[in-house]
Order: C-alpha cells, then sequence, then structure tokens
C-alpha cells in the first residue's frame, strides 16, 4: 500500500482540546524546546540527506538524490503549515463545504460576510480545478513525479507523525485525509487563484456599473477603459450581474533589478517585496535552501507546492509582483428558440454541455452541483445579464505539468539562455506574474509570466458568444509577452500596474491594475543616484513617502481652509497641511490624510451611485484611483457629476468627510492631538487563527504593534477594519534582496517565523525584526558551514 493509500490516524479530539487549553492557561513565551524535525518518521528516502536548521528558521537541506529534498520539505510543511496548506486544498477543490460546514458567514466579516460557504465550492467546482491536476500530474516526467511523490510522502509522514493530535483548529474542521502528489498542482492552482481573482472581480464591477448606472456615468468612472472597443450591445435594465463570492483585498508586490551602471559593486542588485496577507501565521512562503546533484538554490517556496516564487541559485536572482492579467472573459450566451442545448457563435451554433456532481456538506445532505459549458467557458446558473441572457465566464488553461518542470530548470539555470528556457515552460503555468531577474554576468529584465490570450480585442466588455471578437486565438508565444530587456536607464521595476503602458494592452487594461504609485516612487529613488548597495536597497523597502499624499493634500487643504470649522478643527488642518507625506506610525498628518480620503471616497460614490452599484465600486480597486484624479483635476467631469447628484461641490463634500473622519479619529484615540498618531490607529497582529480568539490571543499572537505605511506607499499596508481601528491584512510579508557580485548570499527579513507552532522556536523569532525592518544573511553555504544552528540531523 503507497503512502497516498494508507489511512492516517483518527482524530484525539480529546488529546488535542487538552493541548489547546494547556496552550490557553501557559503564560509568557513558549519553550525553544520543540523541534520541528524528527528523522525517525521520514520514510522511504533514496539516498544521504542532511538537514539543519539556523536560528532564523531557515531549513538547509542537502540530498544525493533530488527526490529526498522534497521529502524533506514535505515533511517541514506538514508540520509547520498544515492549516493554510488544507485550506488551500478544499479551496482549489471546492470542497470548503466538506471541511468546514456549509453556515453562512456574518455580514460583519469583511469582504465574505452574507455568503455561504457552500457558494464558493459552486463558483470554483465547475472551473475543474482537481480535474486538471490529475491531467497534468499523469503528463509529468518520471523525475517530476517522483520529487511530488516524494513531497506527498513527506506531507503523510507529518501527518502519521501527529498521532492523531492534529493542530487545535482540527478540532473545528472535518477529517484529515492522505497526500497525493498531485495535490501539489492543484496547490499551486489555489495560490495563483487568489490573485487571478482581483482582476476578474474588477470586470465585475466595471459590468455592474454599467448596467445599473449606463455607459454615460461608466465613462466618467472609468475614463481610461478602452471605450473605443465597446460592443454594440446596450447595458441597463438596472441589473447587474451576481457578484462572486470571492472580494479578494489589494495585493501587491515590489521587484526591481538595477544594472551594474548604478550600483557601487558594479554588478547587478536585485530586490523583492512579495506582498501577501500577513495572517494567518506562518509566513505564505517557506524559507528552504535545497542542494543536489542537480542544482543549489535558496528561495520561498508555496505551500503544498515545491515551487519557489523568489530566490537565487549562484548565477541569477528572481522575484515576482502580480501582472494583473486580464484571464477571465465574461460572454453572453444566446440560446437557439426551441433547443436551450445549442448557442449561437460566429460560425453558427455551438454545443452546451449540462454537468451535475454531488457536493458533500460536513453535518449536511448530500445535495447536486449543477452547471452547464461550453466554448466559451462555465455557465453557471444564476449568472444572467441584465437582460435575462445567459453569461458563460471562461479562464485561462494552464498545464501544471510544464510549470514545475519550469520551476526545477530555473533553479538549476546557470545562463539567461537556460533562464529564458525555463521561463517560457513557467508560462504554461496558473500564475501571472511580472519575473523580473538579473545575472551576475551583468543582464537585467523583466518578463510577463502567464499565458496571454490573443484577442483581437479587449477582454473588459462583455460580448455575444455570436460576436467573433468573443473568441481567443489561441495564446501567444512566451517570446511575444510583455518584456524589458538591459533597459538604457538601468533600472526594471515592477510593481503590480502597467509597467510598460505601450505593452500592457497584451496583459489587460487600466481597468485591471492598481495605480502607478509604488512603481513610480521606485524608479524615481533608483534614478536618483548611480552607486546603489545594500544599505540604499533597505532603505528603499522601508520607504514610507507618499508624494501622492502631498500633491492630494493641496486640494483637501484648500477646501478646509475655506470652511468654517472651530478653533480645534482647525489645529487639525494645519497639522494635516504641515503633514510631511511620511506614512510613520508617529504621524498625525498621515492618520488624518488616510482617513479624510477614505471617507470622502464613501462619501463620493455612495452618493454619485447607487445600491449594489456604489458599494461594489467604493469597495473596489478603482475608487481612491479615480478619487485621487478628480480631486487633483479641476475639470474632472466627476465633480460636475458630484454637484448635479448631490446639489453639494467637492469642496462641501471635503469638509464634511474631515469632520467625519475627526469625529472616527476622536472616538477611538480620544480629544489629544498627541494620541492620533498614524501607529495608534492602525496595528499590526500576526498569528495563527487562534490569536483572534478571546482567551487564546496571548499564546498564539506573535506581533501586536503600530505599523506604518498605507496600501502605496513602498513599504505597504493593506488594512481592514479592525474594533475601531485599522488592521494590517497585506503587507511585505518578505524583503529579499541579492547583490549578484556575491550571488551565492542575499539578504531576508520575514514577517513571522516557518512555524504556526507556538512551541516551536521559530514562532515567535522574526516578527519583530521584520517590524524594525531588520535583514539577516542567508546564502548557499555547505552543510558544516551555517551559522547558529538550532537542529542538524543526518540520516544514511
Amino acid at each position: 500500500m503507497s503512502a497516498f493509500e494508507q489511512p492516517l490516524p483518527g482524530k484525539r479530539r480529546l488529546t488535542m482540546l487538552r493541548s489547546l487549553l494547556r496552550h490557553a492557561l501557559e503564560r509568557g513565551q513558549p519553550p525553544a524546546a520543540s523541534a520541528s524535525f524528527d528523522p525517525a518518521h521520514l520514510t522511504g528516502r533514496e539516498g544521504p540527506i542532511e538537514f539543519v536548521r539556523d536560528k532564523n528558521g531557515v531549513a538547509h537541506i542537502y540530498a544525493e538524490v533530488e527526490a529526498d529534498l522534497y521529502r524533506v520539505v514535505g515533511y517541514l510543511q506538514g508540520r509547520e503549515r498544515l492549516v493554510t496548506i488544507e485550506a488551500l486544498r478544499h479551496l482549489a477543490a471546492g470542497r470548503l463545504s466538506e471541511w468546514l460546514v456549509n453556515v453562512k458567514i456574518p455580514a460583519s466579516v469583511e469582504r465574505f460576510g452574507g455568503f455561504r460557504v457552500g457558494e464558493f465550492d459552486g463558483f470554483l467546482r465547475p472551473l475543474g480545478f482537481e480535474r486538471e491536476a490529475e491531467r497534468d500530474y499523469a503528463q509529468l516526467a518520471p523525475e517530476m513525479r517522483a520529487c511530488l511523490d516524494a513531497f506527498a510522502d513527506g506531507m503523510n509522514a507529518a501527518l502519521a507523525a501527529c498521532d492523531g493530535v492534529y493542530p487545535a483548529e482540527f478540532l473545528v474542521v472535518g477529517s484529515v485525509r492522505p497526500w497525493h502528489g498531485r495535490d501539489c498542482l492543484l496547490l499551486a492552482r489555489a495560490s495563483a487563484l487568489v490573485i487571478a481573482l482581483m482582476p476578474l472581480e474588477n470586470e465585475l464591477t466595471f459590468d455592474n456599473v454599467r448596467n445599473q448606472e449606463g455607459d454615460a456615468i461608466a465613462r466618467i468612472l472609468y475614463p481610461d477603459a478602452p471605450w473605443e472597443n465597446a460592443p454594440d450591445i446596450a447595458p441597463g435594465g438596472g441589473a447587474g450581474i451576481p457578484d462572486s463570492p470571492f472580494d479578494p483585498p489589494n495585493m501587491g508586490s515590489n521587484n526591481w533589478a538595477v544594472a551594474g551602471s548604478r550600483t557601487a559593486s558594479g554588478r547587478p542588485i536585485f530586490c523583492n517585496d512579495p506582498h501577501v496577507p500577513l495572517i494567518p501565521a506562518p509566513t505564505f512562503w517557506h524559507h528552504v535552501h535545497l542542494e543536489c546533484p542537480q542544482y543549489r538554490v535558496q528561495g520561498g517556496m508555496y505551500p503544498g507546492f515545491p515551487g519557489m516564487g523568489w530566490g537565487h541559485n549562484g548565477a541569477i536572482a528572481w522575484g515576482v509582483t502580480t501582472a494583473f492579467r486580464d484571464a477571465w472573459d465574461i460572454v453572453r450566451i444566446e440560446r437557439l428558440p426551441g433547443d436551450d442545448s445549442l448557442y449561437k457563435t460566429p460560425g453558427g451554433t455551438g454545443a452546451i454541455h449540462k454537468h451535475r456532481e454531488p457536493h458533500r456538506s460536513r453535518f449536511g445532505k448530500i445535495v447536486s452541483l449543477e452547471w452547464e459549458s461550453c466554448e466559451h467557458g462555465i455557465i453557471y446558473p444564476d449568472w444572467r445579464h441584465h437582460d435575462g441572457c445567459d453569461l458563460a465566464l471562461k479562464v485561462v488553461e494552464a498545464d501544471g505539468a510544464l510549470h514545475f518542470a519550469g520551476h526545477r530548470a530555473l533553479f538549476a539555470a546557470q545562463t539567461v539562455e537556460q533562464t529564458l528556457a525555463a521561463l517560457a515552460q513557467m508560462n504554461r503555468g496558473p500564475f501571472d506574474f511580472n519575473l523580473v531577474y538579473a545575472h551576475k554576468d551583468g543582464h537585467i529584465a523583466w518578463e510577463q509570466i502567464g499565458q496571454l490570450p490573443r484577442r483581437k480585442k479587449d477582454g473588459l466588455f462583455i460580448r455575444n458568444a455570436s460576436d467573433p471578437d468573443s473568441l481567443w486565438q489561441g495564446y501567444l508565444d512566451f517570446a511575444e509577452n510583455p518584456k524589458i530587456i538591459n533597459p538604457a536607464n538601468g533600472v526594471v521595476v515592477t510593481a503590480n500596474s502597467d509597467t510598460d503602458p505601450q505593452q500592457f494592452t497584451k496583459i489587460g487594461t487600466r481597468v485591471h491594475c492598481e495605480p502607478r504609485y509604488r512603481q513610480q516612487r521606485v524608479t524615481d529613488v533608483l534614478l536618483q543616484q548611480s552607486a546603489h548597495d545594500l544599505a540604499s536597497m533597505q532603505a528603499l523597502q522601508r520607504d514610507l513617502h507618499c508624494f501622492y499624499g502631498l500633491e492630494l493634500k493641496r486640494p483637501l487643504c484648500e477646501a478646509l481652509e475655506l470652511a468654517d470649522l472651530p478653533e480645534k478643527d482647525r489645529v487639525a488642518v494645519s497639522l494635516l497641511r504641515d503633514w510631511d507625506g511620511q506614512f510613520g506610525t508617529d504621524s498625525v498628518g498621515a492618520c488624518l490624510f488616510f482617513f479624510t480620503r477614505q471617507a470622502l471616497c464613501v462619501n463620493v460614490f455612495m452618493n454619485v451611485l447607487g445600491g449594489e452599484s456604489a458599494k461594489r465600486f467604493t469597495h473596489g480597486q478603482r475608487a481612491i484611483p479615480r478619487l485621487d484624479r478628480m480631486l487633483l483635476d479641476e475639470e474632472d467631469r466627476l465633480r460636475q457629476l458630484l454637484l448635479l447628484r448631490t446639489g453639494e461641490s467637492l469642496n462641501a463634500w471635503i469638509v464634511r468627510s474631515f469632520r467625519q473622519a475627526l469625529r472616527r479619529i476622536r472616538k477611538v484615540a480620544g480629544p489629544q492631538l498627541a494620541q492620533w498618531q498614524w501607529g495608534n490607529l492602525h496595528r499590526v497582529r500576526i498569528g495563527t487563527v487562534l490569536a483572534d480568539v478571546p482567551g487564546l490571543s496571548r499564546r498564539w499572537l506573535a506581533l501586536d504593534a503600530p505599523m506604518p505605511g498605507e496600501a502605496n506607499t513602498v513599504s505597504p499596508s493593506v488594512a481592514i477594519p479592525f474594533g475601531g481601528k485599522m488592521r494590517a491584512f497585506v503587507g511585505a510579508s518578505t524583503r529579499f534582496i541579492c547583490d549578484l557580485a556575491n550571488p551565492e548570499e542575499a539578504w531576508f527579513s520575514h514577517c513571522a517565523g516557518p512555524s504556526a507552532d507556538p512551541d516551536s522556536p521559530y514562532y515567535h523569532s522574526l516578527p519583530q525584526q521584520w517590524l524594525r525592518y531588520e535583514y539577516f544573511k542567508s546564502a548557499l553555504w555547505p552543510a558544516d558551514a551555517v551559522p547558529d544552528v538550532i537542529e542538524r540531523y543526518r540520516i544514511g
């Protein structure tokens, strides 16, 4: 019987509960005695293995057989981040109800409130990611399958080692089932999905505004949309298409490469700080160093999938940001009268296929999930346009086997040509990334990763399936993807925006991506000097300068200085006027700017728009940039629309929003201006899910502190409401710098350690250093040269 088929120990719930209570009653920091790795539990190895863990939690793994590296990594992830991995596995499979319960999420829950868990399954199961993983697993070359099978063996060894005492979160979720190698490919889809949903949500919001408000209003709200491509389909009817159950937060990242002509060492420097959720712990990225005869590589592995989003291998350093690829198209399906199994296509008619699968809910009955499909995508039962026409959702295909092959090739790449060959394989995978890399010989480049549909026009507008523009003509070849190679100015920068506006039309539209604030700031700083080094790169990664805020405060203060405000409020206006643009934790001006801008955004769009479209647009990615544009342009048509809809000018709304912001600040921080510092109203809390459970938080809380930054500062914080204050939800969970003058070493800062176990010596070790922007060095050291060793095992 294979490890995939062996039953796992059942939950020993009483022991798990006792362990939970023991942790809850303990005081102080956990003991630094609980190691994560136990070689006695690792079975099936094919050769000698050496495992070394340093004080920063980095696992250095050395093996004579490549698959054994993945066996150890699988074991570590099973021991240290099981809750995150299992949640992602059930999410991508569309089986959350089996793991949780098909309950309705309270409306108070940020972003997901009001939906039932089963609605997530109903959206995801038809996309067929499980079937895709099975197909791609079967196509793996033997050596690649051996690696994923070894990873799964390690996961199962970790689960068996629990002996039924699983993490405390498993007291309230379903049974634990064995891992299979194909699950690794499913987990790659899960991580990619969270990113890919943001452009889809932007499209859904765009169409909702068109239908509920009409194109005259939509053109004002979306002036950058490619309106010249709009199809001849009149929007209207007051009804928007159904909302997806997913409303992901803005998640950006920064990466850049500086040519040797601009560095003190004369070699390129590469930097990456991917912005992903800071909670729950452990950190999203699993920092490992792997060595086998085929390669030596160090970087950040995904949960459950042994590829690296960032890393270095002695020749190149690379990292990613989200490209905001338009990977989705929504198409109107016009069924034939009298035969709803056929619909109109450019070539005549196409077939519609019906699907039904059993849907199990934990503690609930088995029901059927039903949907339809056609050449144009998935037809969900309740997805209809404003006139009742069915809608199909099409998503870009992916090949998980080629994607994993690309990662292995990238680990081993020593030349630019080998790097490009690896990226061409990764391009076929599920992710859409801006991948920037630097080579020790001086080459720097940006390559867009992720297949791009070959469209006749954009994919933003909903078209009839009978429209030839609705069809994809395959995908662009990797060589056709947007790229920048060795630019004359010596810098390559991406930050989730239109990296190169002239090439971005291949990727998406301005409706799909983030504003250019971070990209502009990073580029400006890099071009200010020609002798960059580690210190200047660290300074840029901790940069909190809100240059756009300095521009925006001018119209805000002009309106406020004309208003009839009491003296205590005028003091606040003076603090805003004198603000230096820094989003540090001690800044009162930053706090006033943030909450005034936020209140103004809600006031403007909730009054300009109506009903559901107002809520969706205000909550979406494009609201703040659209507000900023209006503030800086006195001729902006949105100003006239606001006056027409409300009878009040923009200046009047600025004053009202400022007063609302002051009331909110005073309610939370009190009347004293000295207490209005940004860090008093904006905090970061890092811990597992249990850290937010009353009575348990002390034990599982690794960090609770004031947090600097906002969504578009280089050092960012995408915050959500939490107890009257703001809580950092997305941030630079990892910071990575590699000077290719010394390509075998790099510098790192992580928001959390690698383990979700509060007894682990790594659980509390890194968050405070990360908050202070402190870095540690890690390198492709030989096993006997690793410093500050906490664990060391030699097997075989």
